[in-house]
């Protein structure tokens, strides 16, 4: 299908190659800069695995539309925002192929864009790190504490993972939702193996409140809504790139890097399997949808976003000291 940049990509040709640059990704590839709308369609979908880009909508049968009318947030008995922050009629507009039919997968596309700007611009992630290099300058025990305490929550997500994500099978082909499941099943004991790493104890470690709701978002929608459900998954994931894990590279440079290890092994797994590239692949598998299913997907998402940012937030602080 068609595929057109984000607003925030940018090319520059180098000696190298071709650099891609948007604020949350960065690639170099061995290609001309496109001159034309069809030169850029043919080289965003050789990238198709990479958020620079998003899809025209599609030409679709008319076939039954989703519709979302039934999700009352309510029902997840959580704080909700005052004011939700991410603009719906950008969303229509892109993915809009009739009065009130849109395209599942140019819907996606576009929110994947809201997500990964959100959590540029929240700063809350970047922090985070930023802490953890300090606290690995100055203060190696609040740096174990802070990383720790991350991947305590990182736990509890994969621990939970598989019975929040089985109702989905109801949703979907259960053949998807099986694969997806058998991919993330060991990953707890790479978590754990970290924590034993660190010589830390899970059981003593802060469960936050955050983290609950998470999961909380992930089990509702993998109950209600497939086009919700493919976003949260792909907010839960994040972006499969190459490399390694950026807390990983902290503590690799820190007295015990071997906790390290086990954090890249479950990055590199990650984006192995692509487990960043899953929630675009369910809604591919999807056809029409109508306003309802896309505001509800991008409520529960955007409060998805919302929780991590919270949890970053607060591992900085313990970085820091202050929690």
């Amino acid at each position: 299908m068609p595929r057109i940049p984000y607003h925030e990509l940018r090319a520059t040709e180098s000696t190298e190659g071709l650099i891609l640059h948007t604020p949350w990704v960065e690639l170099t590839v061995d290609a001309a800069l496109p001159r034309s709308a069809s030169d850029w369609n043919r080289l965003l979908t050789a990238l198709a695995e990479y958020p620079i880009s998003q899809t025209k909508p599609r030409r679709l049968s008319r076939d039954r539309r989703e519709s979302a009318a039934a999700l009352d947030l309510k029902l997840l008995r959580m704080p909700l925002p005052r004011r939700w922050r991410w603009e719906v009629a950008e969303v229509l507009d892109h993915a809009r192929i009739g009065r009130d039919d849109y395209d599942s997968l140019a819907a996606y596309t576009a929110i994947r864009r809201l997500r990964l700007r959100q959590e540029i611009q929240s700063g809350a992630r970047l922090a985070m790190l930023q802490h953890l290099e300090t606290a690995a300058r100055n203060d190696e025990p609040l740096l174990f504490r802070a990383v720790a305490t991350l991947a305590r929550q990182t736990l509890h997500v994969t621990q939970l993972c598989e019975r929040s994500v089985m109702p989905a099978r109801r949703l979907f082909p259960p053949a998807s939702i099986d694969a997806f499941i058998a991919s993330e099943r060991g990953h707890d004991r790479l978590l754990q193996k970290t924590l034993d790493a660190l010589g830390m104890d899970a059981r003593l470690l802060p469960l936050f409140e955050e983290t609950k709701r998470c999961m909380r978002i992930l089990r509702f929608v993998a109950t209600r809504s497939r086009f919700a459900f493919a976003n949260v998954v792909a907010s839960l994931e994040g972006v499969a790139a190459e490399g390694k894990d950026p807390v990983g590279a902290v503590l690799e440079r820190s007295s015990r890097p071997k906790a390290a290890e086990w954090l890249h092994r479950h990055y590199r797994i990650n984006a192995h399997e692509r487990h960043g590239d899953f929630g675009e692949q369910l809604a591919e598998t999807m056809g029409r949808i109508d306003a309802d299913s896309i505001v509800a997907a991008m409520r529960l998402t955007e409060l998805n976003e919302i929780a991590q940012d919270a949890i970053a937030a607060r591992v900085g602080n313990i970085a820091r000291g202050k929690e």
